[in-house]
């Protein structure tokens, strides 16, 4: 059903927000899972970005998950000026907002998350492993990792594909019932 309300622009930003923040909550479960799965800690990502971001193992993974929510807060902001600014990517049903907001996590999956793999995340987790197997050689875990890596790239992509849904679907719903009338 298609809805005549149309967000000002700070409304549009504040739903792209909230759903920012709840598409980033919905990764965090499936991503624990998945990472038990792989026989890793549930935690390892966010303790790795904490630790990059110069947190303290204890630490780590409060500042980690903050930066994974904040990342969601931004990312959310943008779709919300995007959609609220752009008159052919205006959210005016919730079908709309979906595929805009799978676009959005492909499009973060892309262009963030598998440089930030490449880049900060695999070279840091392989210091963590290393740190938490003193008796592993730097081979045996990196072999363990690259064996692992074509699933974390799959989860990934689901987990973000989930985030972009949930976006979508979050953004458009508060749009549909709070916008303004034209």
């Amino acid at each position: 059903m298609e809805n005549t309300h149309k967000p000002t622009a700070s409304k549009a930003v504040l739903f792209g927000i909230i759903g920012g923040i709840v598409g980033s909550l919905a990764m965090i479960g499936p991503k624990m899972i998945s990472n038990i799965q792989l026989e890793m800690p549930y935690n390892v990502n966010w303790i790795v970005f904490g630790i990059v971001f110069g947190a303290d193992q204890p630490n780590a993974f409060a500042v980690g998950l903050g930066i994974h929510l904040v990342t969601g807060i931004i990312i959310g902001a943008i779709f919300g000026i995007i959609t609220g600014k752009i008159t052919k990517l205006r959210i005016n049903k919730i079908s709309r907002g979906i595929v805009l907001g799978i676009i959005t996590g492909l499009i973060v999956f892309g262009i963030f998350f598998v440089p930030m793999l490449q880049n900060v995340l695999a070279p840091n987790m392989m210091k963590l492993m290393m740190s938490m197997n003193p008796d592993a050689t730097q081979d045996m875990i990196k072999q363990k990792m690259q064996t692992k890596l074509p699933t974390v790239i799959q989860t990934s992509l689901v987990l973000h594909i989930l985030f972009g849904a949930v976006l979508g679907v979050v953004a458009s719903s508060l749009t549909s019932r709070y916008g303004i009338r034209q």
